[in-house]
């Protein structure tokens, strides 16, 4: 009897190792460790493409941007856009109010855009103009795209009483670049104390997204104000009005 007793005992525990832990957490084990090689990967897909962790991903109608100081992250959508530049003296209602002063309205040397990186984008080339309603009889050279000579006194262009110009933005290439909300607008005028001007000259600055239709004189798409103040002669030189560009619109 204690000899059938033993076997079946025996045989018991034989089948309880069998049947055991390691017998059943083997599946489950390796499953886990799946899942975690799986989640790995993906969280290295993740950082690999996301934009400011060494790829340029962002959502849709955003694009990877890089800032000042050179980080990187998501941000507005560059724009096919053009700057459009209003004579602002007095209102738009400059007259030759002394006929000394032989260049009414504001006269411009150099448009250019700073970029979100705090570089310059491009210079200004004129691509349409509409003279205002009283014009010097020399109306000078209109910016072509480079820096300019830095004297606004003896090369600008004026734009006359309530004239306009419009602007495409082009690289040291001549290559016309898209704007970008968060750029800033830097317009070089004649100065009033530099030059001897009788008036002080101002600007109104907007942003068009039709460039195509300004080409051709329809300013529909010009609805985009810049608003525009004295620029730091420090960082930028004398003369100088500007502001940020804070909304530009899909063309429609």
């Amino acid at each position: 009897m204690l000899k059938l007793k033993t076997l079946a005992c025996l045989m018991f525990v034989l089948t309880l190792a069998a049947c055991g832990p390691d017998g059943g957490s083997e599946p489950e084990s390796a499953a886990a460790g799946a899942k975690q090689d799986e989640k790995s990967a993906l969280n290295t897909g993740d950082t690999s493409s996301e934009c400011g962790k060494g790829g340029t991903f962002c959502p849709t109608g955003l694009e990877c941007v890089t800032w000042r100081g050179g980080t990187q992250a998501c941000g507005p959508a560059s724009v096919e856009s053009l700057v459009l530049i209003t004579d602002a003296t007095l209102g738009g209602s400059c007259t030759f109010a002394n006929p000394a002063d032989t260049l009414p309205g504001a006269s411009i040397a150099s448009v250019q855009v700073i970029g979100s990186d705090g570089e310059v984008k491009g210079h200004g080339r004129m691509v349409w103009d509409e003279a205002g309603f009283e014009v010097a009889a020399e109306r000078g050279t209109p910016p072509d795209g480079t820096p300019g000579s830095g004297d606004a006194c003896a090369n600008s262009y004026n734009l006359g009483c309530d004239g306009k110009a419009a602007f495409e933005i082009v690289d040291e290439s001549g290559i016309a670049q898209k704007l970008r909300e968060s750029e800033m607008v830097i317009v070089h005028m004649r100065g009033q104390e530099a030059c001897g001007e009788e008036v002080a000259d101002a600007v109104e600055a907007r942003i068009c997204n039709d460039p195509a239709a300004v080409a051709a004189g329809n300013l529909d798409s010009c609805t985009f104000k810049v608003r525009m103040v004295e620029a730091s002669s420090e960082i930028y030189g004398p003369d100088r009005v500007g502001g940020t560009i804070q909304y530009i619109g899909e063309k429609q």
